[in-house]
C-alpha cells in the first residue's frame, strides 16, 4: 500500500552530538525514535517558514502575491503553498494504487504569520480577560506564550496591538485553509473522494490573549483543545454533524484503522472512538472517553521563586529526566483539573507526594465550550473553593496517569 507523507507530520531526528542541548533524536532531546517521515529539517529546506523581519512586530506579515500565491516581493514561497504542491502531486500517484494512505502536515498558524495580503480580514475582537488572573500559579503560564506579543502576563496589551494580532492569526488560517481546499480539490479529482476516509485535526490549540497568554504550551482548554473532523464516505448521516465526546490525539490512528477495516498492533496507544459515529445524538458524549488526560512540563531557570516559574521556563530542547515540573490535566464533562508536580527524573515520572504538588487549578465547563466562546471559562482558579471537586478529580486524574502513562 503506498504510504506518503509531505509537511509537518512529526518533530523527530532533529537530535545532534551538542551536549545539552542537542542529545539525541526528536522534541525533547532523545525521546523519540526516529521515524518513517522526513524530518523537520528535511521539511524545513524545501518549505521553510520565512521570516518576517520587516513585518508588524515581526510575528506577521502580509505578502502581495500572485493569484497563485507567488510572493512579488522576491521573498520566496509560502511553505503551505509548496507542501500543498506536494500533497496534491503524492495523492494522485497514490490514487493510482489503491489502498493508500496520504499524511499532509500543513504549518500555519504557526508563527511567523506570513501570508498572501488579500487574506487580511477586518475583525477587531479581543481577548475580554487579557492577563493572568491573580488565583492561577505563574507555573501554569509558559514564558514561551507571552515572547513577542506582550511583555509579561499581568499587564493586558493595548487593544489595537491585541487586536492586530488577531486579524494576522485569522488571516494566516484562512491562508492555510485555502490549500487544504487544494488538496480536497485534488482527491474529488481523482474519483475516490466517496471511498476516501479523510481526518484533519491539529497538533494543539491556540491561546489568542487569553490569560495574557499567546501561542500554546499550557494545559488550558485553549491550548489542548483542536480541530478534529472526521469525514466517513461510508456514514453520510454524521457529515455536518457535532459531538462533544472526549477523546484524545493519540485515538486518531487506532480510529482510523477501524473505520477502514486495517489491523492494528496491540502496541499501539489510544483507542478507537468509531463508536462516536454511531452514537447520536451528535451533541451527546456517548462513544467517547470518560476523561481526557495532557501533560506538559516546566523548567524554570529560577527554580527558587515561585511567583517567577512562568519566566524562562521552556523544557523544548531539555533532556526528560532535567524536567523541573510536570503539569498532568484531566478534562471530563463539566471540569478541567490540573496539578503541577515536582518531576522525578529517575523515575521520569511525577512526585505524587504531598510534597510534590507546586499547584492546582480548576475550572468549570458549562454549555458554550465551543471555539466561539473561549473567554467564557477557564479565567478564575475555583480550586480553593471547591474542595470536594478537587478530591474526586485528583484521584481520577492519578488513576488516568497510572492506567495510560506509566
Amino acid at each position: 500500500m503506498p504510504t506518503v507523507g509531505t509537511g509537518k507530520i512529526f518533530h523527530t531526528e532533529e537530535g545532534g552530538s551538542t551536549p545539552p542541548f542537542w542529545v539525541g533524536p526528536g522534541l525533547p532531546p532523545n525521546q523519540d525514535p526516529p521515524s518513517w517521515n522526513a524530518s523537520m529539517s528535511d521539511v524545513d529546506a524545501v518549505a521553510p517558514m520565512r521570516s518576517c523581519a520587516g513585518g508588524w512586530s515581526r510575528v506577521a506579515c502580509a505578502v502581495d502575491a500572485t493569484e497563485d500565491g507567488e510572493p512579488l516581493d522576491g521573498s520566496g514561497p509560502f511553505c503551505d503553498k509548496v507542501i500543498a504542491d506536494d500533497a496534491v502531486a503524492k495523492l494522485r500517484l497514490a490514487a493510482a494504487r489503491r489502498p493508500f494512505f496520504v499524511a499532509g502536515g500543513l504549518r500555519k498558524p504557526h508563527t511567523p504569520w506570513r501570508y498572501p495580503s488579500p487574506f487580511l480580514g477586518n475583525q477587531s475582537d479581543v481577548a475580554a480577560h487579557g492577563a493572568l488572573d491573580p488565583s492561577v500559579a505563574p507555573i501554569a503560564l509558559s514564558s514561551m506564550t507571552t515572547r513577542g506579543f506582550q511583555a509579561d502576563p499581568f499587564s493586558p496589551l493595548p487593544r489595537a496591538n491585541g487586536s492586530a494580532f488577531r486579524r494576522h492569526y485569522y488571516a494566516a488560517t484562512a491562508w492555510m485553509d485555502s490549500q487544504l481546499g487544494r488538496v480536497l480539490d485534488a482527491l474529488d479529482a481523482t474519483g475516490l473522494a466517496s471511498s476516501t476516509l479523510v481526518v484533519l485535526h491539529g497538533d494543539h490549540g491556540w491561546s489568542l490573549g487569553e490569560h495574557g497568554a499567546w501561542q500554546k504550551f499550557t494545559e488550558w482548554e485553549a491550548g489542548l483543545r483542536v480541530p478534529l473532523i472526521v469525514a466517513d464516505p461510508t456514514r453520510p448521516a454524521t457529515h455536518g454533524e457535532r459531538s462533544s465526546a472526549l477523546v484524545e490525539l493519540v485515538d486518531v490512528f487506532p480510529t482510523m484503522a477501524e473505520l477502514a477495516g486495517a489491523p492494528l498492533d496491540e502496541a499501539v496507544d489510544g483507542r478507537s472512538f468509531a463508536a462516536v459515529l454511531e452514537a447520536g445524538p451528535w451533541n451527546a458524549t456517548k462513544g467517547g472517553r470518560a476523561e481526557a488526560l495532557a501533560e506538559y512540563p516546566r523548567c524554570p531557570s529560577d527554580e527558587a521563586n515561585a511567583s517567577d516559574y512562568w519566566r524562562d521556563n521552556v523544557c523544548e530542547f531539555v533532556e526528560r529526566s532535567r524536567f523541573f515540573a510536570m503539569g498532568a490535566s484531566l478534562r471530563v464533562d463539566s471540569w478541567r483539573y490540573t496539578e503541577w508536580r515536582r518531576w522525578l527524573g529517575a523515575a521520569l515520572e511525577p512526585d505524587w507526594s504531598p510534597s510534590g504538588l507546586l499547584a492546582r487549578e480548576l475550572y468549570g465547563h458549562g454549555a458554550c465550550d465551543g471555539a466561539s466562546c473561549f473567554d467564557d471559562y477557564e479565567n478564575a482558579n475555583e480550586a480553593a473553593d471547591r474542595p470536594d471537586v478537587v478530591g474526586e478529580l485528583a484521584a481520577r486524574l492519578r488513576r488516568a496517569y497510572d492506567e495510560r502513562v506509566r
